[in-house]
């Protein structure tokens, strides 16, 4: 089961954010986030990011 209490996230160009899942598996599940070009970001890792467009 995935559950993400915010699916959309907003913030200011350099702000700090917090992105959050809940997930419940067994076996125990491996959760990670990535970028849009599929580079895992690391739990405390800090990350300059400038998105132009998107889709929903």
């Amino acid at each position: 089961m995935l559950s993400i209490p915010n699916q959309l996230e907003g913030a200011y160009i350099g702000q700090d954010v917090s992105l959050e899942c809940h997930t419940e598996a067994y076996p125990t599940s491996i959760n990670y986030w990535t970028t849009e070009k599929g580079d895992m970001i690391v739990s405390g890792t800090y990350i300059n990011h400038e998105i132009n467009n998107f889709l929903i």
